[in-house]
């Protein structure tokens, strides 16, 4: 999908005796199809849409459609080009919309199914949204959330549910269709997998920020551009930074019948009502994208600001244009989540962990320089002290690696090294402060008990009670480093 010369446009594939041709579908209702020609008694394709639209799919695997459950069909094309659309609006699709997620979801605030509504919506004007969202359901299992996620793909744009995939699959498919992506199960992926992919995660909720790679076949560099609408379930949290890039919905586990409703049943995706509502959904976009991307830049609050403004700003846009009561109660339960950002229980996060002993050596106990490792010594001390040896050296490594990387492109520290260890400086305390205020934990970190500091060790003349576990540390670090 996007933007051509001032006309909105959807890719797609047609199929005609049993042969499929690249299409685009405009909002101008017109219709360009790659023809083919004869050359001996070989077929060849042509691809005037490729360098008409500047698109960047792969040739190989045109649209990469075999991937794809939802793309723009015969039925909605012929009825966008031929037929009257005005029965197609944003009230009526949102109506049913609504009374099809609460007859297999159950949850505990009213606007949140109403949220995941616009949500659903707004998926379909990407080529208008210059942030988006990354939808975050979590819940413990048995909830319903795989069976959510896969109503969100039934009814979604390009769209391709996945219970596994590789960071590289992601990046392709996205690059190549700017499709919706919906993660099941995303705790029991393997670490190395989940940082990958929570890295495409952190980036591509902005337009304009890629991922870059050099090809393994040969060597020549590749970007792909992760602009998308993502979703992920899980049962367990999200660090700090994903989460303030997502819409946290909390699912309640329930059994049975509440408020006369029985929420046991499951969805039946070959019902007719899910291809119905992507094709209006195909057309409402092409109807009404003008409108949609002339409210867009005008969506202002005097309660949410900032990146968070510009991540709900899609999902508001939609709710001004289906009437000013729904952007009032969708403003109102955001703002209120933001404000539950400031009391998000930090206990077991070990950033949290790490920024707090830095604060309180720095600005509390006024130091001028701090150490790595007495940072990650400490916060291992706190949170892994029940780990066997070896999880615990793991872990330390882990951190070690991360935070240094961290330090190391940030403006507000300046590095140094002393007796072969790495410590830093904090340039501004008063910068510091404002970035611990940015990420949201500066509240949490109690004044009135500072941080027990009685484990940090002096890098020249370690105490006895960590000499043997800094002895297997340090090179660990000084190599991380």
């Amino acid at each position: 999908c996007g933007i051509n010369n001032g006309v909105f446009y959807f890719g797609t594939k047609i199929w005609k005796d049993k042969k499929g041709y690249t299409a685009v579908v405009t909002s101008d209702k017109k219709i360009h199809i790659n023809k083919q020609k004869k050359e001996g008694k070989f077929i060849i394709g042509t691809d005037e849409i490729k360098e008409k639209f500047k698109l960047d799919y792969n040739l190989d695997n045109d649209f990469y459609y075999e991937g794809l459950h939802s793309f723009l069909e015969k039925d909605a094309i012929k009825k966008w080009l031929y037929e009257d659309c005005s029965e197609i609006t944003f009230e009526k699709i949102y109506n049913k919309l609504l009374k099809l997620f609460k007859k297999y979801l159950y949850l505990d605030d009213e606007r949140k199914y109403k949220l995941l509504v616009l949500y659903r919506i707004a998926g379909y004007f990407m080529f208008i949204w210059k942030a988006r969202a990354r939808l975050f359901l979590w819940a413990e299992m048995g909830s319903g959330k795989s069976r959510f996620t896969q109503l969100l793909h039934n009814t979604g744009f390009n769209s391709v549910s996945l219970g596994d995939w590789t960071k590289s699959y992601l990046q392709r498919m996205v690059q190549s269709t700017m499709c919706e992506v919906h993660l099941d199960d995303f705790e029991s992926m393997p670490d190395e997998l989940k940082k990958e992919t929570e890295r495409l995660i952190k980036v591509g909720y902005m337009k304009g920020f890629k991922a870059g790679k050099t090809s393994d076949n040969n060597r020549r560099p590749e970007v792909f551009d992760l602009f998308n609408t993502t979703t992920i379930n899980n049962t367990e949290g999200l660090d700090v930074i994903t989460s303030d890039r997502c819409y946290t919905i909390t699912i309640p586990k329930i059994n049975g019948t509440v408020e006369g409703r029985n929420f046991d049943s499951e969805p039946d995706f070959k019902d007719p009502i899910y291809k119905e509502i992507r094709d209006s959904l195909y057309i409402l976009a092409l109807k009404e994208c003008n409108k949609v991307a002339a409210i867009y830049p005008t969506i202002k609050s005097n309660k949410i600001n900032g990146r968070l403004l510009s991540i709900a700003k899609p999902e508001l846009t939609i709710a001004k244009i289906i009437s000013t009561e729904l952007f009032n109660e969708i403003e109102e339960w955001y703002s209120q989540e933001i404000k539950q950002l400031d009391c998000r229980d930090l206990s077991n996060d070990w950033e949290f962990h790490a920024y707090q002993a830095i604060y309180q050596k720095v600005i509390r106990d006024n130091e001028d320089w701090f150490y790595l490792r007495d940072v990650v010594l400490e916060v291992a001390e706190d949170l892994y002290s029940e780990l066997y040896p070896d999880q615990r050296k793991k872990k330390r490594h882990q951190m070690s690696l991360k935070l240094g990387n961290t330090f190391a492109r940030s403006t507000l520290f300046e590095k140094g090294r002393t007796g072969g260890y790495v410590r830093y400086k904090i340039n501004s305390k008063e910068g510091f402060e404002n970035f611990l205020k940015s990420k949201k934990i500066l509240t949490q970190i109690d004044s009135t008990n500072p941080t027990n500091t009685t484990n940090s060790t002096n890098p020249t003349n370690p105490t006895n009670n960590t000499k043997n576990d800094l002895k297997d540390y340090v090179t660990e670090e000084i190599v991380g480093d």
